[in-house]
């Protein structure tokens, strides 16, 4: 697990090793990190040190979890062999999945939440979709990645305010795109 510093270069800051793990996506709680794994079939919670020492471990069911969130007490992940979303929460020592939604691509890798609505990204298509939480999980819009990243074999996606960062397994970068520079693909009718 690496820590960056939020500079223009995003200089490496910290690195913390774990032995015998296989972190396919971290999330951020508000107090602790978390961790899950699809190698280990675990969700860990990390303790809030410069260690981040294991502090609890549970057993995951997902295949391969990518690009785990956390809002308002549920954390959300992709499993991209299942082609689903998923929206589960944490109950003492086991993991209670509370939705199950179909993704609308075909590799859904990574998820953020802005405001009523989660974006996800399918990185076969390239494209980011935009998804009423509370309805279903409705696809509103659909955006194109820049033509330049299409290529790209991403495997990641982060949210910061209208900037999305995706990282690049194949050309090993981080690519900072702003939502002015998506390209609108389709959009529903309002509910």
């Amino acid at each position: 697990i690496y820590k960056h510093q939020m500079d223009a270069v995003l200089t490496l800051s910290r690195t913390f090793l774990k032995e015998d793990a296989h972190p396919s996506s971290v999330a951020w709680d508000g107090k602790n990190l978390w961790s899950i794994s699809g190698w280990e079939h675990k969700l860990i919670r990390h303790k809030n040190d410069d260690t981040l020492a294991v502090e609890t471990e549970i057993y995951s069911p997902f295949n391969e979890p990518a690009g785990m969130i956390h809002d308002s007490g549920y954390f959300w992940v992709c499993d991209t062999r299942d082609q689903k979303i998923l929206k589960f929460t944490v109950r003492g020592s086991h993991l209670e999945i509370v939705e199950k939604f179909n993704s609308p691509g075909q590799k859904p890798i990574g998820l953020s939440r802005d405001g009523d609505f989660i974006w996800s990204l399918d990185s076969k298509s390239g494209l980011m979709y935009k998804h009423l939480a509370a309805q279903n999980f409705k696809v509103m819009e659909v955006y194109a990645l820049p033509e330049e990243i299409q290529r790209e074999n991403i495997v990641c996606m982060a949210r910061d305010g209208s900037l999305f960062w995706l990282g690049a397994e194949s050309s090993q970068k981080v690519y900072q795109i702003d939502f002015k520079n998506l390209k609108l693909v389709s959009k529903a009718e309002q509910p």
